[in-house]
């Protein structure tokens, strides 16, 4: 009987010798993870929305941060935050501060996804790699959206009275970039989670 129970706690040791040696492995999921958050937080730095002239480029725009700094502190019309006041506030106000708000909520989730991604790969903790997954979804949602309504911004005022109509100008966005950067990150998430369960099976 002690010898079975003796073998039984060796075979019982072993297993969570190699479900240990196996978790480990996934460590570099959440750093990976990590790696698209914070490329993520710096494309906040392309154009969220900009007016592009066939002829002439871009000639008005904002940028991510534009639009973050101007929606936390609540001055649109401030001439430190790219062509917010003018055109864009000016002529789509409404869109703007919808936009505004949807960038500090998507900015928010990015930053506690990149915590969650830095403490699973810290603590090794499975509840973490979890909270990231769900964070990255909901900010690839979140700046999807960010996406959609700067687009959005052609049936404001800015084409036809900004640019008095001109058929060359239209509204572009790259806040789909960022986007498809969180995205990655709840793949990445997503790929950890799954394995960690297969090992969980494996090493019952």
């Amino acid at each position: 009987m002690a010898n079975k129970k003796t073998r039984d706690e060796r075979i019982k040791a072993e297993k969570e010798k190699k479900f240990n040696a196996s978790r480990k492995k996934l460590v570099v999921f959440p750093i990976v993870g990590a790696v698209f958050s914070v490329i993520a937080l710096i494309l906040y730095s392309v154009k969220w929305a900009a007016v592009y002239n066939d002829g002439y480029g871009y000639e008005v725009q904002i940028s991510g941060f534009n639009v973050l700094f101007a929606a936390l502190s609540g001055k649109y019309t401030e001439t430190a935050f790219g062509n917010m006041a003018v055109p864009f506030y000016y002529y789509a106000k409404n869109y703007c501060v919808t936009l505004g708000v949807l960038t500090i909520i998507s900015a928010v989730v990015v930053v506690l996804t990149l915590a969650s991604q830095i403490i699973a790969a810290i603590t090794k903790k499975q509840l973490f790699n979890v909270t990231s997954l769900v964070g990255g979804c909901v900010s690839f949602a979140l700046l999807l959206v960010c996406f959609s309504v700067a687009l959005s911004m052609k049936n404001s005022d800015i084409l036809p009275v900004y640019c008095s109509g001109n058929p060359a100008c239209s509204i572009r966005s790259y806040a789909i970039i960022p986007a498809v950067f969180s995205l990655c990150a709840a793949g990445v998430a997503l790929f950890e989670v799954i394995n960690y369960e297969k090992l969980v099976k494996e090493y019952k």
